[in-house]
C-alpha cells in the first residue's frame, strides 16, 4: 500500500465537481454486508452464527464544498482469516470448528487536502533556498567584506550602515 495520497483533485459523484479537499478526518463505523443487506450494529454481528467476511471500521471522511455532499473513503478493513498475517489481530472465533482471526488493514488518506499542499508547497520553498545558499559563495563575500572594512576603518562603515538602513 502506498503511504503518500494521491495529488489529484475528487471528483464530487452528486455535483461532478472537482475539488481539494479542505480536510479528512476519520471517524469509527461498524458496516457489514451479510445476505445482501447492511448490517451496522456491532451486538448483531456479534449475534451472528457465521460472521462476515470482512468489514469496514473506520473510514475518512471529506465533503464537497459545492453541494456539501459527505464522501468516505475506507480507512481500516477487518478481513477473517485463517492464520494470522500482517496487522493487529482483534480476536479469535471459531465458526464449524474452523478458528478464524480478525486482521486490521489500515488506508492511508485517499488525496492531499490543504495541509498536504501547503506542507508541500513550503517544503519545496526550503529546497530552493538551500540550493540557492549552495551556489552563493560566501566566503568570497566574506572576503570582499573584509577588504573593503580594512581599508577605510570608520568611512566604510558609515557607507555601508547608510546603504544597509
Amino acid at each position: 500500500m502506498k503511504n503518500n495520497p494521491k495529488k489529484a483533485e475528487v471528483a464530487c459523484p452528486i455535483c461532478i465537481q472537482n475539488f481539494i479537499p479542505e480536510a479528512f478526518h476519520i471517524e469509527e463505523v461498524i458496516m457489514e454486508t451479510y445476505r445482501d443487506r447492511v448490517v451496522s450494529d456491532r451486538s448483531v454481528v456479534n449475534k451472528l452464527t457465521i460472521k462476515p467476511s470482512n468489514h469496514i471500521r473506520k473510514v475518512w471522511i471529506t465533503k464537497c464544498p459545492h453541494c456539501n455532499y459527505v464522501l468516505r473513503f475506507t480507512a481500516e478493513v477487518a478481513k477473517k482469516e485463517l492464520k494470522e498475517l500482517e496487522g493487529k489481530k482483534i480476536s479469535s472465533f471459531a465458526e464449524s470448528g474452523t478458528t478464524y482471526f480478525y486482521n486490521l488493514y489500515n488506508y492511508p488518506k485517499p488525496y492531499m487536502d490543504y495541509t498536504d499542499y501547503y506542507n508541500e508547497a513550503i517544503s519545496n520553498i526550503k529546497v530552493e533556498i538551500n540550493k540557492s545558499l549552495e551556489t552563493l559563495n560566501i566566503d568570497e563575500w566574506g572576503g570582499s567584506m573584509s577588504r573593503f572594512f580594512n581599508r577605510k576603518k570608520h568611512r566604510s562603515f558609515q557607507v555601508f550602515n547608510t546603504i544597509l538602513c
